[in-house]
């Protein structure tokens, strides 16, 4: 891990993720539960170093059915929760065979919530055709990657394996549950869709199956979640990198899911 790191951390960045200080400060980041990720699938054609979807480590062509869809939309307006922003995202999205369907039926939903910002996350490798395709209420966010090797966050140097974990309060979760919102995957509502990414590959099977009231922080869900996640390291100092990098934690999920994916229990209705 030599190198990995900043620097240095200054004491108190340490101290402030502590189960003390964060007992009488609070959480660091807190979900924008007006916003919402949708994990359409965790196929993809690239497969990037530090993939935080484990496309490249846990490979899957496993994918979110038009009736789960279906069931978000419905629920959504069955509870009168207008989210002002959708994003649809993978794995690559383009590799859905209902993307074009799914969309619109998006779309659909901003009658609902005219205020509804939506976006469509490619890595822009697959078939430009289908891209073109997207309805144009969504904002296209392209980041026409041409090789696997991104600057990344290094996803799998899980915190629990190089922190005193029994000091640290992994409610605190990082910058992407306030600036993503919340996730949606095939296995149900996360406090982001990374969480429900590593949910996948761990087997925990504690992804919520409505959609979370507003004042829900999901925070059991985080403290069960983000201790295998790098991207909580980020308020530490991490670095990102082009390099693989991957904890035990991490090695031994992997390993147990090549001899035996996890089964979870589905999101629907």
């Amino acid at each position: 891990m030599d190198g990995l790191f900043y620097d240095k951390v200054g004491l108190l960045k340490k101290m402030r993720v502590s189960k003390a200080l964060t007992k009488i400060m609070g959480a660091c980041y807190k979900t924008k539960v007006d916003f919402i990720e949708i994990d359409l699938t965790y196929d993809c054609n690239l497969k990037c170093i530090n993939c935080n979807r484990s496309c490249r480590q846990a490979p899957s062509k496993e994918k979110m059915t038009v009736g789960q869809i279906e069931n978000f939309i419905e629920e959504s307006m069955r509870n009168k929760k207008k989210w002002r922003g959708i994003r649809l995202i993978g794995g690559e999205p383009t590799l859905h065979r209902d993307i074009i369907k799914i969309a619109n039926m998006v779309v659909n939903y901003k009658k609902f919530s005219p205020e509804l910002s939506l976006c469509f996350a490619t890595n822009g490798c697959s078939n430009s055709s289908i891209i073109d395709q997207i309805p144009k209420d969504f904002i296209i966010e392209n980041s026409k990657k041409e090789t696997i090797f991104q600057n990344f966050t290094p996803f799998n140097l899980a915190p629990i394996d190089i922190l005193p974990s029994c000091f640290i309060d992994f409610g605190n979760a990082c910058s992407i549950t306030e600036l993503c919102g919340l996730g949606l995957t095939r296995y149900g509502y996360y406090h982001c869709a990374i969480a429900g990414s590593i949910d996948r590959v761990f087997g925990l099977d504690i992804g919520r199956k409505s959609i979370p009231n507003n004042n829900d922080q999901m925070i059991s869900e985080k403290r069960k979640l983000c201790r295998y996640c790098g991207h909580f390291l980020e308020f530490l100092g991490v670095k990102k990198t082009e390099k693989e990098i991957v904890s035990n934690s991490w090695k031994k999920a992997y390993k147990h899911y090549q001899e035996r994916k996890p089964t979870l229990s589905e999101y629907k209705l």
